[in-house]
């Protein structure tokens, strides 16, 4: 005995299913109805009115069952195409998954990529307002020693005046000496030339503010479940 194949026992199953449908079809019932009212109309013999409704269910059944063939030969082929077209979408929706893993994978690169360049310009802020902070330090060391120099200068000065200003007045409290012009123009002179002028200096240094953004970097949101539902 021939062993059934799947395929076919599809096919049988389908018959059975689609027989059961077709038996039961109103247009089927109605057709039926209509012919047995419309023969009833006419004077024919009742053998005859036999013969006419076998040829007539003949007929229907020969139709009927040729469609019931063709439909379930078609219907395990159908679901066959169907079953492939599913499992092709499927696969097509895998490989669209696989391309947003990867396009969100570049744009997860990109953003680190800029978060990357945002902490090297921070760094490089940093390091030029500290060596700007260093060179403040030496500027004002480069001020503390032209202070000092000057007040060195200037104490030397005093000191001479200083000495100058003592001679005379040793000098005048000896009643037998007489102080002349110049030694009281040359005191002058000295006191005169003691520098008074302001001691400049600078120790001003340009420190730009370091102003780096700390806001997230936005990130496009690629849901490979959400895409392929909508």
């Amino acid at each position: 005995m021939p062993q059934i194949t799947p395929f076919m026992q599809s096919v049988l199953d389908s018959i059975d299913e689609i027989s059961t449908k077709l038996d039961q079809n109103i247009f089927i019932k109605n057709a039926r109805t209509a012919f047995k009212e419309n023969i009833s109309q006419f004077e024919i013999a009742d053998d005859e009115k036999a013969k006419l409704t076998a040829n007539y269910e003949a007929q229907v059944s020969i139709a009927t069952i040729s469609e019931i063939i063709k439909l379930a030969k078609e219907t395990p082929l159908n679901e066959a195409q169907i079953s492939n077209l599913l499992k092709d979408t499927q696969i097509k929706q895998e490989q669209l998954c696989g391309e947003k893993a990867k396009t969100k994978l570049i744009i997860q690169q990109i953003v680190t990529e800029q978060y990357r360049h945002r902490d090297l310009r921070a760094s490089i802020k940093v390091k030029i307002a500290s060596n700007e902070v260093t060179k403040q330090q030496a500027k004002f060391e480069e001020a503390r020693r032209h202070i000092a120099l000057q007040s060195n200068n200037q104490n030397t000065f005093m000191k001479k005046a200083d000495y100058k200003v003592q001679q005379l007045q040793a000098l005048a409290q000896d009643d037998k000496v007489v102080i002349s012009e110049d030694q009281i123009s040359d005191t002058k002179t000295t006191i005169e030339a003691i520098p008074t002028d302001v001691i400049n200096y600078n120790t001003e240094v340009q420190v730009d503010s370091i102003n780096i953004p700390d806001t997230e970097i936005a990130t496009p949101v690629i849901n490979c479940e959400e895409q392929s539902n909508g």
